[in-house]
């Protein structure tokens, strides 16, 4: 039996050692989120009855790993922790998120390979035109380094960006809006857009929509 204690990485720490202060890591994520997922799903229980059951179960570390080899980019830590609680939600279901639909790994994939398909059918150079963009996010019509994870039926996504400018950060949420075409900074991290979300729901801001097919927040 390999005594996991004299593996050593390249920088000199026992392997086994290093595994567990990844895992712990890991655990501090999770329960990071499972507060504001908590507290999100008893409000829609209370509130909307008509997205009862849309969330899926979360994604085990093997889909996330998977995923991770798929799209050929290490996913942030907070992202995992945030799709380790739910995997999305039911496809086509009502939209939890300003009336867009959370995105199963499966769709993220799908969605990430259309994407990256159609920009390389119908040319860079004509898609990027007239995009505009706030300070570091590209003004580009889409980037293979962004994992679009919220979608709704106009074509317009919330993408994880995990190649921002250098003014930008990685893992922070970008906006891709169709028309106009236009890449908006939506948060720093998915568990601060995640959070503020959720405070807003709370607060009242929301409210079910059946015209909308979602949760949509409230017009003054």
């Amino acid at each position: 039996m390999i005594d996991g204690s004299k593996i050593r990485t390249s920088n000199g720490v026992p392997a086994n050692l290093k595994n567990q202060e990844a895992n712990k890591a890991a655990m501090a994520k999770n329960m990071e989120f499972r507060k504001p997922w908590s507290e999100f799903e008893s409000w829609l229980a209370a509130n909307c009855p008509e997205l009862e059951g849309v969330l899926n179960a979360g994604a085990t570390a093997e889909q996330l790993q998977a995923a991770e080899s798929e799209l050929g980019f290490k996913l942030p830590d907070d992202f995992k922790a945030f799709y380790s609680i739910h995997d999305g939600q039911v496809e086509d279901s009502a939209g939890l998120f300003d009336g867009f639909e959370l995105l199963s790994l499966s769709g993220i994939l799908l969605e990430h390979k259309r994407l990256t398909d159609f920009l390389a059918n119908q040319g860079k150079e004509r898609l990027d035109a007239g995009v505009t963009a706030d300070t570091g996010v590209f003004p580009v019509y889409w980037k293979t380094s962004w994992i679009p994870f919220i979608r709704n039926d106009c074509g317009n996504y919330y993408c994880v960006d995990l190649g921002p400018t250098s003014e930008g950060v990685s893992g922070q949420i970008v906006g891709m809006w169709l028309m106009p075409p236009a890449r908006s900074l939506l948060g720093r991290s998915i568990g601060d857009w995640f959070q503020r979300y959720v405070v807003r729901v709370l607060d009242g801001a929301y409210e079910f929509s059946e015209d909308e097919d979602g949760l949509i927040e409230i017009e003054d």
